[in-house]
This record gives C-alpha cells, structure tokens and sequence, in this order.
C-alpha cells in the first residue's frame, strides 16, 4: 500500500491563482461597465442615427441615403445601441 503523501503547493501557486481570478474579474466587470456606458449614452443623449447599405454603395462612405455603405459589415463597426440600419433593394453577397 502507497502512503498517502500531502500536496505542498508552492507560495507562487498561493499567490498567483488569486490575482488571476481577480485580474479575470476586473476584466469581466470593464467589459459589463463598457456596454453599460455606451448603451446609456446613447439613451441619454437621444441620438439616433440611421445609416444605409446600398449594392451602389461605397464602404468610405458615411453611410447616409444619398451615400451608403457597400457591406453591412462596414455599418455593424459603426453602429452604437439606437441606431439603424436600413438594406436597400439589391442582392448583397457576403464576403468570406
């Protein structure tokens, strides 16, 4: 029969999984206040801006109806918590 040996674990190892799960948790709790952020400022201040995609579209361009973006991924980097997205007519082919 084996003898039953206790784990010694290192100072290091005591020390070094806290901070991890506390850097984890920071990090958690930035990202949750991030969006809470950006979805209050858009709520607060009352903007609301509608962008348009367009097969005729350019991605430089702003986004507007006489100016559209070409991809919707071009609108889905821009667009805050409020804002819209309008397709116009058109088959739009999606890039890989």
């Amino acid at each position: 029969m084996v003898p039953h040996r206790k784990v010694k674990y290192s100072s290091f190892r005591l020390f070094i999984l806290p901070l991890f799960i506390i850097a984890l948790l920071l990090v958690t709790l930035y990202g949750v206040l991030l969006r809470h952020d950006t979805t209050v400022r858009a709520a607060v201040s009352g903007v609301r801006r509608t962008f348009y995609v367009s097969t005729k579209g350019i991605d430089t361009n702003p986004g507007t109806i006489e100016a559209p973006f070409r991809t919707i991924g071009k609108a889905a980097l821009i667009v805050n918590p409020g804002d819209t997205v309008l397709i116009r007519g058109g088959y739009l082919q999606s890039s890989s």
